[in-house]
């Protein structure tokens, strides 16, 4: 049974009105969302207009798709209104630790404070996560964990253990790759000089197919010959570029390795 108590009450009189929509029209969307919760009717007629303005704050806040995606990832949700909410602790951590970001010995600590936080590269991707990580609630979220290893694969400093750190770090993310987030794993392995043995990478038993991460490859190389500035990544002054060359040869690695796979399969 509910329990309305007298306060509840007396919000939910002072919210039944006109004036309501003119107070939640003028309020942060998770404000808005917390009073209109608080009111039984104004949550009712109130909730197709908060959800419209939080979508369409949230593809104002964060306009790039696949950022979007990543968030949805981290919090678990794909309400708008959840997400800018939970996006607010991000920005609070963020604010928090710049001093001391900038002030840091780590060269990937600085290119990851010097890139947007709604970016969509690889640099922004680590920030996102490096943030959640120091949110209690996110810190043991599976994905958290997974792009924290990524991370640790981009600051290692011997090139042979960076390789090693990337590739098991996007094995185990290869279940979650698609199409288009197939760029931040091209990217990390342009960090880490691992093109050769990419493919490694993400052709694991629940990652995509051989089939699959071809026309993903190609696809991706077509977008970066005409689009080649989609490619790079990193603060705009310190960025680094995967380009469509270097697309273009893990296609090639791969097609050898699918072609190879179907003749043994004709002449076992």
């Amino acid at each position: 049974m509910e329990i309305r108590t007298a306060q509840s009450m007396e919000v939910e009189d002072f919210l039944s009105g006109v004036q309501a929509f003119a107070i939640l029209q003028y309020l942060p969307i998770p404000d808005a969302a917390g009073l209109s919760a608080a009111s039984r009717a104004v949550s009712v007629q109130s909730s197709a207009d908060l959800a419209e303005r939080a979508r369409c704050t949230f593809n104002g806040v964060v306009p790039i798709r696949l950022a979007q995606q990543n968030y949805q990832a981290i919090f678990g949700t794909s309400n708008p209104g959840r997400i800018l909410k939970e996006r607010r602790r991000l920005v609070e951590v963020d604010t928090a630790t710049r001093f001391a970001q900038w002030r840091t010995e780590t060269a990937v600590a600085r290119l990851m404070t010097g890139v947007p936080m709604d970016g969509g590269d690889l640099f922004a991707t680590l920030k996102r996560t490096f943030l959640a990580s120091q949110v209690p609630d996110y810190s043991k979220v599976t994905p958290v964990v997974h792009w924290m290893h990524v991370l640790g694969a981009v600051e290692e400093q011997d090139p042979v253990q960076a390789k090693l750190q990337g590739r098991e770090a996007w094995q185990s993310l290869a279940h979650s790759v698609t199409k288009d987030s197939l760029l931040w794993a091209l990217q990390t392995a342009h960090f880490v000089d691992a093109f050769n043995e990419f493919p490694n990478w993400l052709l694991v038993d629940d990652g995509p197919t051989a089939d699959e991460l071809v026309e993903w490859l190609e696809a991706l190389e077509q977008r970066l010959q005409v689009e080649p500035a989609s490619g790079r990544y990193g603060p705009a002054a310190d960025s680094s570029q995967l380009r469509g060359r270097h697309v273009a040869k893990i296609c090639r690695d791969v097609r050898v390795r699918l072609e190879s796979a179907k003749a043994c399969l004709v002449n076992p």
